[in-house]
């Protein structure tokens, strides 16, 4: 079975030095089953697919909204094509692609136990039950559907029809899905799979709050394996973000007319793919309604079935190991480890997963059967079980162990951000990130400090150090050209010992002469703030063809087309009779004049401008020193 990777959510504090909580330690043997979350109003980082990602701040409108009313909803009831799109086959058909699960809610409840064994026969390995949909809709038939697939020999997940707007409400259905599935017996084990469809919960954060429904069922309740079920569209749009969830974690829903063996969508990139709506049981059997047929590229949903409720073996009397007060801290890497709220007897409440890439307080240990166990704590003085000491990196400072996994460069985004010399203690500011907006560095590792926050080592491009920041102020990028910023201005090249280049990462490729682009104009559309400390501007011509990268100092800016005024001085005179003298050269609309009647006279160009459609202008004066307007320099000589 292929490894599966949660996404961590990690509290972040405000401007300024953290503040530590200093609560009084608390008994260590305390059994804790829940964790706490500080949350900050520019929204909460998570890191994610080796990424820190900042989830976005609920608005108000989004905080109130109400969820959708729960009904009694099938699988793949929203996806926008109609059931009937599909073609109808039996299950066990070879030409098909392979039908190793199926999906079941109330609309199934019909079937029989003859029916699953025909099922598990013709190849089919498991199963997914409907189990609840929003806060008020439970399956009454799930307790059936979950016993006959099992007596069937086929592995049993389960999902719940989502209904959730916000956070809050995400959350809510997470805990009653899990409420269900531990009434039905079902361990933290059971694969468990966020069905997010309904098209009323696309307002922007479906994606978001996705991540806290799976962090809920993770970090709250010790589930073990979340999916994410949705159809194609969303994923494409974006309404749910690929990178974000992560392949390992999704099941895709898209229905070919005619699926076939020889042609497997979405392989190598999702867990597991919907590909029917109309799948049928052969005749003779009990149910003659269709089934959704799905294949499992990677064995989540048909692997040994580990859905039996987990059985704890009986306690014996044991000597209560003695507590050993200790103060160090502790980062965690590791996904897969071993968690327990108890040692005497020892007992397993889930993995390292959610507390993986974080840095945590060890007040004490305990000594069992030969193994060192650590009690760890968070800023806030919360208890998060206890992990052996091998599972962890074992630090004296707060800062932790680096951690790297990050894009390699960054560019700092926000004001008022100190830059340390020492995390540790924050006693030494370097610089504030104020004084270096859009500058780019190099980052060689991130810490997962103690205090929730993360921070940046930052380098120069001649890899001098230039302290630690907090990653909030950052925004990621994978070159050293930084990050991309927008912007409209027009731009003339005034400056000729600077190359106009193609890329930005070596600089060996140029993109055109300077001589070419010499006292030319044209569109920036948008800038990046190199980590040499150069700042290079994106040039498109009037026909929006990239004209390549220019360094910023070679350049005089704009803000209309034609250009930058340039001295000229000079007598022309006005030889062609079919042109308009304009009082404007932005838009073209206002004609001053026509060259027929200044034909044959000579005027003072004081000035001229290279205009981005590539004609040059003169602006011209007559003998009193009156301005004449604006004429095309191929009218005069």
């Amino acid at each position: 079975m292929k490894k599966y990777y949660s996404t961590l959510l990690i509290s972040t504090f405000l401007l300024g030095v953290p503040m530590v909580a200093q609560a009084k330690e608390k008994d260590t043997t305390k059994e804790v089953t829940t964790e706490t979350t500080s949350t900050s109003k520019k929204g909460e980082t998570v890191f994610y697919n080796g990424k820190l990602l900042t989830m976005k701040p609920e608005t108000k409108a989004v905080r109130d909204a109400k969820p959708e009313k729960a009904g009694n909803h099938t699988m793949g009831s929203f996806i926008p094509k109609g059931r009937q799109g599909c073609d109808v086959f039996t299950v066990g058909d070879k030409s098909r692609p392979r039908q190793d699960f199926i999906d079941v809610s109330s609309y199934q409840g019909a079937m029989t136990q003859r029916d699953y064994n025909t099922l598990k026969a013709r190849g089919v390995k498991g199963v997914v039950v409907k189990l609840t949909e929003g806060t008020s809709y439970r399956n009454p038939y799930a307790g059936q559907q979950i016993s006959m697939a099992k007596k069937a020999g086929m592995k049993v997940s389960v999902y719940h029809f989502s209904r959730f707007k916000n956070k809050a409400q995400a959350e809510a259905e997470a805990d009653y899905f899990v409420q269900y599935a531990r009434q039905l017996g079902l361990g933290n084990n059971t694969l468990m799979v966020n069905d997010i469809e309904d098209a009323g919960c696309n307002n922007g954060y479906t994606t978001q709050n996705s991540v806290y429904f799976a962090l809920r069922l993770i970090r709250t309740h010790g589930i073990q394996s979340v999916l994410h079920y949705g159809y194609q569209n969303w994923f494409d749009t974006g309404v749910l973000d690929r990178n974000v969830l992560g392949a390992d974690s999704i099941w895709m829903a898209a229905y070919p007319y005619s699926p076939s063996a020889n042609n497997l969508w979405f392989k190598g990139s999702v867990e597991a793919w919907q590909f029917t709506s109309t799948m049928r049981l052969p005749s003779g059997n009990d149910y003659t309604g269709y089934i959704d047929g799905n294949i499992d590229y990677t064995g989540r949903f048909t692997g040994k079935s580990t859905t039996k409720p987990e059985v704890k073996p009986e306690a014996k009397p044991e000597e209560k190991p003695e507590f050993h007060h200790y103060k160090a801290y502790a980062t965690i890497l590791k996904n897969d480890a071993p968690r327990y709220n108890k040692l005497a007897p020892l007992t397993k409440v889930g993995t390292t997963e959610q507390l993986s890439n974080h840095t945590w307080k060890i007040k004490g240990y305990y000594d069992v059967d030969g193994i060192r166990y650590y009690s760890l704590y968070d800023q806030e003085d919360q208890w998060h079980g206890y992990v052996r000491k091998n599972d962890v990196i074992e630090k004296e400072n707060p800062r932790g162990e680096m951690i790297t996994g990050t894009k390699p460069y960054a560019s700092i985004i926000k004001e008022n951000y100190n830059i340390w010399r020492n995390i540790d203690n924050f006693n030494t500011i370097m610089d504030n990130s104020s004084n270096l907006v859009n500058q780019t560095y190099k980052v060689r590792g991130v810490y997962a400090h103690y205090n929730g926050s993360y921070y940046a080592s930052l380098y120069d491009s001649d890899g001098n150090w230039h302290g630690y920041i907090n990653t909030d102020a950052l925004s990621w990028a994978d070159m050293p050209k930084g990050v991309w910023h927008d912007t409209k201005v027009y731009a003339t090249v005034m400056k000729k010992n600077y190359n106009i280049w193609r890329e930005l990462e070596e600089f060996k490729t140029i993109k055109q002469p300077i001589e070419n682009a010499y006292q030319k104009t044209y569109l920036v559309k948008g800038w990046y703030k190199h980590i040499n400390g150069s700042v290079y501007y994106s040039l498109y011509n009037d026909d929006n063809q990239w004209c390549g990268y220019v360094d910023s100092r070679a350049i005089n800016e704009a803000e209309e087309p034609k250009g930058v005024y340039i001295p000229y001085g000079k007598d022309v005179t006005v030889v062609k009779d079919s042109y308009n003298v304009w009082r404007e050269l932005k838009q073209f609309k206002d004609v001053k004049d026509k060259s027929k009647n200044l034909y044959n006279k000579t005027y003072l160009a004081k000035g001229l401008y290279h205009h981005i459609n590539g004609s040059t202008y003169y602006s011209l004066y007559d003998e009193n020193n009156q301005w004449r307007g604006y004429i095309n320099a191929n009218a005069c000589r």
